[in-house]
């Protein structure tokens, strides 16, 4: 049958649900079953590279990465993900870059430091070339890409991207430290 815009996003929603409760109760499989037709009845309401397409991938990906970590099942859904907030004419560049970080992360845990290190690179230029980052995102970028350098055992890597994130903590901090007035009071 044929779903109508108005039919098949609330459809969608209550096959998330539906797999919510499932996975809940560790039924996996009927988990699994009902994230997947929730991606395809949004798909059948907003086609296969619609924004609205984010919310059940999403959950798709949870239930694998945190369910069953089936991390080679993830990786393909965070790709997806990201290819339709790439295309997204309201995708802010912090938004693109925590996607290229998760995927990184995924990539990294199959072990395809390759491909993990470029994603985390570009995450941190997608920050950098952002108009007026925060200093803390930098940092955030920084610190995952430090990370991956240490559990890789690239040691002058890893050191140089932490000095660069702590460096910029600091000069955040002090540029956010109000002065402080002295209180007055009335005897």
């Amino acid at each position: 049958y044929t779903l109508s815009l108005h039919d098949a996003l609330p459809i969608s929603q209550s096959q998330m649900q539906l797999a919510d409760i499932y996975r809940q109760q560790a039924q996996n499989d009927l988990a699994e079953q009902n994230y997947k037709e929730a991606v395809a009845s949004c798909e059948k309401a907003v086609g296969t590279n619609h924004s609205d397409l984010i919310m059940p991938l999403e959950r798709l990906a949870s239930f694998y990465y945190n369910v069953t970590t089936q991390y080679d099942k993830v990786a393909p859904v965070y790709q997806r993900i990201l290819d339709i907030i790439q295309v997204s004419p309201t995708a802010a560049p912090l938004e693109v870059a925590q996607w290229k970080r998760n995927l990184a992360d995924v990539y990294h845990l199959q072990k395809k430091d390759a491909q993990a290190e470029a994603l985390y690179q570009q995450a941190l230029a997608t920050v950098e070339t952002a108009t007026n980052p925060p200093a803390d995102e930098i940092a955030q970028q920084l610190q995952s890409l430090a990370e991956f350098y240490r559990t890789t055992g690239k040691y002058q890597e890893a050191e140089a991207a932490a000095k660069r994130a702590l460096a910029i903590q600091e000069q955040a901090a002090q540029t956010n430290a109000a002065p402080r007035s002295e209180e007055h009071t009335s005897e």
